[in-house]
């Protein structure tokens, strides 16, 4: 299962769109981390990125960006 470690902050518009899509599509979910990320957290969140690119394509994150983004501004 991969989770990328995340903290509790303001995101830009349009963010829910892109971890629902990212849920859905590949099955990522989020663990919210208390405080500042560690390290480690980083370290982990890279680990798992790789794991999805290797399972989903190396651009999978910029495309779901970019999907996330167009539905985010078309209101959908």
């Amino acid at each position: 299962k991969l989770v990328l470690r995340s903290q509790n902050l303001p995101y830009p518009p349009g963010h829910n769109e892109y971890t629902k899509l990212l849920e859905d599509r590949c099955g990522i979910t989020f663990k919210m981390i208390a405080g500042k990320l560690t390290e480690a957290d980083h370290a982990y969140n890279e680990a798992m990125k790789s794991e999805a690119k290797r399972k989903y394509g190396s651009d999978i994150f910029v495309l779901l960006e970019a999907e996330a983004k167009t539905n985010f501004e078309q209101g959908l």
